[in-house]
């Protein structure tokens, strides 16, 4: 009797084990399904996001998985991503959109997102995300190209100067009676 229940409760304590281990899971980046959920959460952004330029798929850095039920999985995905030419107004698929930056230094960043997908109910629910966007260096591009636009940061102080400029500029020579 006394073995029968040390060997019921040692099966307990298996599952128990087992069952914690399935729930966090270690996958690569390689992975077709992952990919997939990068791909989807990139979309989920994209459509998400009022401002900026669409996110395309550079690779997936980092994922983790946890299974929230026998048919849904979540994944925790750090993704590097490339800024495309397409405006997220134009609500294209970034399959479809060239890369955006000056020759050979495309604009770069990461995103953080938390997607969870449910393949037999058809659902894919964007939890959270964080992007962060940056351009290369300006002096990588300027040795590339030197005389090629380079980006400036749109706080920049000449850049608010020149739009003020221009704007009184129209204002004046425009003849509207609205001003801008």
């Amino acid at each position: 009797m006394m073995l029968w229940v040390l060997l019921l409760s040692a099966g307990f304590c298996f599952q128990c084990v087992t069952g914690s281990l399935a729930l966090v899971t270690s996958l690569t980046c390689e992975t077709p399904a992952v990919l997939k959920g990068a791909k989807l959460a990139l979309n989920k952004i994209n459509a998400d996001r009022q401002e900026g330029y669409i996110f395309t798929l550079n690779q997936v850095h980092d994922v983790r998985q946890e299974s929230k039920e026998p048919s849904g999985v979540a994944y925790n995905l750090i993704i590097d991503v490339l800024e495309t030419k397409c405006h997220v107004i134009s609500k294209k698929n970034m399959q479809a959109c060239e890369v955006r930056g000056a020759p050979n230094v495309p604009i770069y960043g990461q995103c953080k997102a938390i997607i969870y997908i449910n393949k037999v109910k058809r659902i894919v629910r964007l939890y959270r995300y964080s992007c962060i966007v940056r351009p290369a260096a300006p002096s990588r591009i300027s040795r590339i190209c030197p005389d090629c636009p380079s980006m400036i940061d749109q706080d920049d102080k000449s850049v608010l100067t020149t739009v003020e400029m221009s704007l009184e500029k129209y204002n004046r020579e425009s003849g509207n009676a609205n001003y801008f």
